[in-house]
């Protein structure tokens, strides 16, 4: 069975494929499976093949193909669990919000960053919340010097709040979209990120940790929850530099570190 959805689905990906479907009931089911998550089977083939077309397959022996496109399936599914963490395939835009992370006696905005797509999910978000109706927002296009993807195994990480002290995080699986990223005058690495199973506790002993699940202190709905997964809606920033230079330096050096503070201050807002 062909789907003519296909050809519109994902750069570099070939018009001629087909999908043999020749069990009973099996594309009925996986699309009642797939409706259930708010997609149409189109736009989940669509977020399959992206992942197969971004992934990085030079190190993939033919004989763990199978592997690699059940991992790929797999990370399909928490795509659409979440919200899809794929690299941009469109303009990118910066939009303000107010800064949680800021004390509540002061009133600071800070930019977060997304595609088109990225933010008609954050705005839907906000609309299907009686408590925070989204505000007016403006969009100003951003330049985007370079984009890189890592899968992380489980970690630790120290985070230190606006009132300086410390929280440290834990999980079992850590995926990251980074944009390099120019914004009128600033030069910025920002993140989007997807947390298996994140904990966190006060102390490093990990004495009581527990899971924040839905309890979440920044701008609404710029971070979710959805068991077991938090993931952030809008790109935030994870590092700052003096010049396009010095970007441009990190991107070209860039090992697949991950500053996380920006990304935690939305979990923990000035808490």
């Amino acid at each position: 069975m062909a789907f003519d959805g296909f050809k519109k689905m994902a750069d570099g990906v070939p018009d001629y494929l087909e999908i043999p479907v020749s069990e009973d009931g099996l594309l009925e089911k996986a699309t009642a499976v797939i409706h259930a998550l708010g997609y149409d089977i189109e736009e989940a083939i669509a977020i399959f093949l992206r992942r197969i077309v971004q992934a990085d397959t030079t190190s993939v022996d033919p004989t763990q193909a199978e592997e690699f496109i059940r991992k790929t399936a797999d990370t399909t599914l928490d795509d659409m669990v979440t919200q899809p963490l794929l690299m941009p395939k469109r303009d990118v835009f910066s939009v303000e919000l107010l800064d949680y992370a800021t004390p509540g006696f002061c009133t600071n905005w800070k930019p977060y960053f997304g595609t088109i797509e990225d933010i008609a999910a954050f705005r839907n978000a906000l609309h299907r919340d009686k408590k925070h109706k989204p505000e007016e927002m403006s969009f100003s296009p951003v330049k985007v010097y370079g984009v890189k993807q890592k899968v992380r195994d489980a970690g630790m990480y120290e985070h230190t709040n606006i009132w300086g002290y410390p929280y440290f995080v834990w999980w079992d699986r850590l995926e990251s979209v980074h944009l390099w990223i120019g914004s009128k005058d600033k030069f910025l690495r920002c993140v989007r990120a997807r947390m298996k199973n994140l904990k966190y506790d006060t102390d490093e002993d990990a004495a009581m940790i527990q899971s924040p699940g839905e309890q979440i202190w920044g701008y609404p709905h710029v971070l979710e929850y959805r068991h077991p997964f938090h993931f952030n809606r809008m790109y935030v920033i994870e590092k700052r530099f003096d010049s396009e230079k010095e970007m441009i330096n990190d991107l070209e050096s860039y090992d697949g570190g991950i500053e996380l503070s920006g990304w935690l201050d939305e979990l923990f807002g000035d808490g």
